[in-house]
């Protein structure tokens, strides 16, 4: 696989786990905001550790991505002996 090719990939990769993160930290925003009131400490609880959870995962795609980005450009900027 080529640089070109690894990075593309990334980005497909990347953009395919944020959609359903971005999913399950809205739809558990939603839920917390309007059912706050009917919620027990425990399904309060619940839905902040999804949200934490999901948020943990976005910055580790991120990280990754990063860490691709570094590892290429230190692959291409590397000159032959």
């Amino acid at each position: 696989m080529t640089n070109k090719e690894l990075e593309a990939f990334s980005y497909s990769v990347s953009h395919d786990l944020r959609a359903p993160l971005r999913a399950i930290d809205g739809f558990s925003r939603e839920l917390l905001e309007r059912f706050y009131s009917k919620l027990d400490e425990s399904g309060k609880d619940d839905l902040r550790r999804i949200r934490a959870a999901a948020k943990r995962m976005a910055q580790l795609i991120d990280d990754l991505l990063k860490l691709s980005r570094v590892t290429r450009s230190e692959m291409t900027g590397r000159k032959s002996i």
